[in-house]
């Protein structure tokens, strides 16, 4: 028993820096169960208490005392029992003292090794940004501001104008080209179906230029933004240039061939005119608007009008006959003549055929008459030709005459008196120096015929261009006002 309690001693002694003190609740356990041993040992079994109840209540004074001895070697050992509990219990709580040290130290130990990756890249951060340059901080607005000159409320606004409309631009831009893509792509699909079905489609003129592996000319045609290009051996069914004064064979004979057909399609520039598509190409079908071909026929487009329109059909007449009126287009205007289509046929106009109006000068005819003018004129002629093509003979004049009848009886009456310009004189037949003249009245818009009448009835033999003084005297079928003249308008005082 001493031996232990100089271990315990010896051992709580070592430990007293690292062990803990035992808690209140550790003391109140020992006692606790001291004293229930204590208990347990003072008071008496079942046994005993029934061996007492058989027992006579009247016992010896012997067995008196033998029961005290009894009961103090039962003291005694329950003492000494205690003291043993005591010992053990203690010697478990410097068990688990010592354990709770050692998994302290380990827990220690781990959470410094869980610790050390993380400590190590913010030193290697560390070391590598003493190294490397340290990149500037971006300056907020606030910060940039600080540091420009101050501005003005004025130039702070303008400045914040112009940053909008910047942004409205860039907006702005983006739409437009969707809307233009849009609008290519829906020209070229009709495009396509109208090549699917070989439909006769109009385009104006744009310009034209020399054919880079060739001699020949292409017409450049916009239809809907869209460009399309026709040979200049594609574009008239029959070619209009004299080849027997070109030589092809001399570089100045092809350059002059090439300025030729440079000079007819220029006179048709603004024209709008009929074709059919021969050949779509697409480089790529998702950027179709920079890179696309189209070829294209004038000449396939007039030869199915014709046919159209000259040719009789299910057993009904030809749509343009002799004596027809119809809208020819000007296609060119020169100084002697103008050339026109009709229903899918060229033809060309001579001045003498053109108008009863007064030409001043040959440019009076540039000056009247535009490419792509609307003429209307009567079919005088049609000649069917033996590879079945048709040539035609067509003039305004009796168009001018047929509008001067309706005016007849209405804006133009019996004596009145109106102003005329000489267009034609012509000696006539039964001579004595007499004279008759063709006119074109001014404010009616009328030709006109005079009587036969002396010259010096005016003064002086007249010329073309001089304006006299006239009198309605009748109308005749043709629709020609029969006027006489009266003298010249310098002359003349009404």
């Amino acid at each position: 028993m001493a031996k232990n309690q100089e271990e315990k001693d010896t051992f709580e002694l070592e430990t007293e820096d690292t062990t803990p003190t035992p808690s209140t609740d550790a003391e109140v356990d020992i006692d606790l169960q001291l004293g229930a041993d204590a208990e347990e040992t003072a008071a008496p079994t079942s046994e005993e208490k029934a061996a007492e109840e058989v027992k006579p209540k009247k016992k010896s004074t012997a067995k008196s005392t033998a029961a005290k001895t009894a009961k103090t070697a039962k003291a005694a050992k329950t003492a000494e029992d205690k003291e043993a509990i005591a010992e053990k219990i203690a010697i478990d709580e410097a068990d688990k003292a010592v354990k709770r040290t050692a998994r302290s130290k380990k827990s220690a130990a781990k959470a410094a090794e869980e610790a050390e990756p993380a400590a190590e890249p913010e030193l290697e951060f560390e070391q590598e940004a003493e190294e490397e340059p340290v990149e500037e901080p971006v300056e907020s607005e606030g910060e940039l501001a600080e540091e420009k000159p101050v501005l003005t409320r004025a130039q702070r606004d303008a400045e914040r104008r112009k940053r909008l409309d910047d942004k409205l631009k860039e907006e702005a831009i983006e739409p437009a080209a969707i809307d233009a893509k849009n609008a290519f792509q829906a020209t070229w699909a009709s495009l396509r179906s109208a090549n699917n079905r070989k439909l006769i489609i109009r385009g104006v003129i744009s310009g034209a230029h020399k054919a880079e592996d060739s001699d020949d000319v292409i017409c450049d045609v916009l239809y809907n933004n869209v460009r399309i290009s026709i040979p200049f051996s594609e574009y008239f069914r029959k070619n209009p240039l004299n080849m027997e004064n070109v030589n092809l064979s001399s570089k100045r004979g092809r350059e002059e061939y090439v300025s030729r057909q440079l000079a007819f399609i220029g006179k048709h520039f603004g024209l709008s005119i009929p074709f059919i598509i021969t050949e779509m190409k697409a480089g790529d079908e998702h950027d179709v608007q920079t890179n696309y071909q189209v070829k294209a026929s004038r000449a396939a487009a007039l030869k199915i009008e014709e046919k159209l329109y000259y040719n009789a059909r299910n057993g009904k007449e030809p749509i343009l006959q002799v004596g027809s009126v119809a809208d020819a287009v000007v296609t060119s205007v020169s100084v002697h003549s103008i050339a026109i289509n009709l229903g899918g046929v060229d033809s060309t106009i001579r001045t003498a055929n053109l108008t009863y109006r007064y030409l001043p000068t040959p440019e009076s005819i540039e000056n009247l008459y535009k490419v792509g003018q609307k003429l209307k004129v009567q079919i005088m002629e049609i000649r069917e030709k033996s590879d079945g093509t048709h040539e035609i003979s067509v003039s305004p004049k009796p168009v001018e005459r047929a509008l001067a009848i309706q005016k007849f009886g209405t804006l133009i009456v019996e004596n009145a008196n109106a102003v005329g310009v000489i267009t034609q004189i012509k000696e006539s037949r039964k001579g004595g120096n007499r004279i008759f003249c063709k006119l074109f009245l001014e404010g009616y818009e009328v030709p006109a015929i005079s009587y036969a009448f002396p010259v010096n009835q005016l003064g002086h033999i007249p010329s073309v261009g001089d304006k006299v003084k006239v009198t309605v005297k009748d109308f005749n079928k043709a629709g020609l006002v029969i006027v006489s003249c009266k003298g010249y308008v310098s002359n003349w005082v009404q």
